[in-house]
C-alpha cells in the first residue's frame, strides 16, 4: 500500500461510524487546555501525593505535557489534570472539546467514564450537581448539533473505600436524569479487590444503574 492509498484508508476508516465504550473524561483534556487551565488556577502540571518521590522539574512543553513513564506516573498525571478542573465550565469545556475531536473520528455513541469522588477530593466546594447539570446540558447540545449521544458512567475509585463508594453510588442513581447509566470501578486492584464492592454494585444495579469493573488494570 502506497502513501496515498493509505491516506485514502485512513479517510474512509474515520468516516465509519463508531461507538466509544470505554473513556475517560478526564482522560481526554486536551495537552493546550491542561496547560491553559493549569496557568490561570496556578496549579502545578505535576502531581505528587504526601511522601511520594518529588516530581521532576523538567520543563514541558504542550507537545511533552503528558509524556510518563509506567502506570504510577499515568495515574499522578491525571491527578494533575483533575486538579485543574475546578469550576463545572471547566468539565462542560472539556467535553465539549471532547465532542468535536470523537466527531471528526465518526463516534455516533459514547459512554465517558467520570470520577466525581476525584473531582470532590481535590474540590471540596465544587457543586458536583452543577457539574452533571452542565455536562448535561452540553451533551444534549451535541447531540442536537452534531447526532453524538453522551452518557456517562460514574467511576468508583477503589482507593477511598467501600462507603465512599457507597456514596457515590447514591450519587450516580440522583443523577439518572442527568444522563448517569451506570457505576463503574477503577484504582488499586491489588489492596483494593473487586469482591470489597460487592455492596455499591448492589445498590447500583437494584436502582436502575449498570455496572462494570477495569479488570487487570494493573493487577492479575
Amino acid at each position: 500500500m502506497n502513501g496515498d492509498q493509505q491516506g485514502s484508508a485512513f479517510s474512509a476508516l474515520r468516516r465509519l461510524p463508531k461507538v466509544q465504550l470505554h473513556c475517560h473524561l478526564e482522560g481526554t483534556v486536551r495537552p493546550a487546555t491542561f496547560v491553559e487551565l493549569a496557568r490561570r488556577y496556578g496549579v502545578p502540571t505535576e502531581y505528587r501525593p504526601k511522601g511520594a518521590d518529588a516530581a521532576a522539574t523538567t520543563a514541558q512543553t504542550v507537545g511533552s505535557i503528558y509524556h510518563f513513564n509506567g502506570f504510577q506516573e499515568f495515574l499522578f498525571k491525571f491527578a494533575a489534570v483533575c486538579r485543574c478542573l475546578q469550576q463545572p465550565a471547566d468539565y462542560a469545556r472539556v467535553l465539549r472539546e471532547y465532542a468535536e475531536d470523537a466527531v471528526a473520528h465518526g463516534v455516533m455513541y459514547a459512554e465517558l467514564f467520570v470520577s466525581p469522588q476525584t473531582w470532590q477530593f481535590f474540590h471540596t466546594t465544587l457543586d458536583v450537581n452543577e457539574v452533571f447539570g452542565d455536562l448535561q446540558s452540553t451533551a444534549a447540545e451535541v447531540e442536537a448539533k452534531a447526532g453524538l449521544k453522551i452518557r456517562f458512567i460514574c467511576d468508583l475509585t477503589r482507593n477511598f473505600g467501600v462507603e465512599n463508594a457507597i456514596e457515590a453510588t447514591h450519587l450516580a442513581q440522583k443523577m439518572r436524569d442527568y444522563g448517569v447509566i451506570a457505576i463503574g470501578l477503577g484504582g488499586d486492584e491489588a489492596n483494593f479487590p473487586a469482591r470489597d464492592f460487592e455492596e455499591p454494585f448492589r445498590i447500583a444495579r437494584e436502582g436502575g444503574l449498570r455496572a462494570v469493573a477495569h479488570a487487570g488494570e494493573a493487577d492479575g
